[in-house]
């Protein structure tokens, strides 16, 4: 009888030499530094803002939004919206004179010595920026219009730069002589900006009856209407 022979047992195969990488090294590799957020010390320290001093007359709205930051003065009647800003220097003041509003992100600073000063029924529209010159800084009834830009110069009376447009010390229309005792130029009264350039012309004062009421008209508005829907600061 014919003995049946097992089923021979396959072999493994040999293992294959493993190639190195190229880029492996044959040492262990070195762990990568995990990048650390700075240290609160390691941070550059700003100095913090000087504690607003507000005093006002009769019938302002301050909202408890806006950023005010010095010692700041408001005359009858003033608004600051919600998210404007003031900022005042250390030892130095603002006062805005009677009807003044400053709209949301409107920023009016100064940072020089002494004392600014802005005329009545003056307006910062939306995200202008206005840099205080000391002494009359602006004068009653000028217009800022949004994202309009004034620096290290005054303004005359009702005034108005339009929107998106800019003056400083290199603007031609500028009046040396109008510059008072602290030697500023002047941007003259009834001086309109405008343009892509910053053209310059003088309003012929036409219809300015029209536009006194109507500014008159506005600001009682936004007193009546802002603390509806707006916390008050504090007094």
């Amino acid at each position: 009888m014919t003995e049946r022979s097992s089923p021979a047992t396959p072999t493994a195969a040999p293992p294959r030499p493993v190639r190195a990488h190229p880029s492996s090294s044959s040492s262990p590799s070195t762990p990568r530094a995990t990048p650390r957020s700075p240290s609160k010390t390691h941070r550059s320290l700003r100095p913090p803002p000087p504690p607003a001093t507000i005093t006002q007359e009769v019938g302002c709205f301050v909202s408890a939004d806006a950023r005010l930051e010095g010692s700041i003065s408001l005359g009858a009647g003033c608004v600051l919206h919600p998210r404007c800003s003031v900022r005042v220097a250390p030892g130095a003041s603002v006062h805005l004179a009677d009807g003044c509003v400053v709209e949301e992100e409107a920023v009016v600073t100064f940072s020089g010595k002494g004392a600014a000063r802005v005329g009545a029924h003056t307006v910062f529209m939306v995200a202008c920026r206005v840099d205080l010159v000391a002494g009359d800084a602006v004068g009653p009834w000028c217009s800022f219009m949004p994202r309009s830009r004034l620096a290290g110069v005054r303004l005359g009376e009702r005034c108005t730069l339009a929107a998106g447009t800019s003056v400083d010390v290199a603007h031609p229309a500028l009046r040396a002589d109008l510059g008072g005792a602290e030697d500023v130029p002047q941007l003259p009264d009834r001086t309109i900006i405008h343009g892509a350039a910053n053209a310059a012309r003088t309003w012929d004062a036409g219809g300015e009856a029209q536009e006194t009421v109507l500014r008159l008209s506005a600001t009682e508005y936004l007193r009546d209407v802002l603390p509806k829907f707006n916390k008050q600061r504090a007094a």
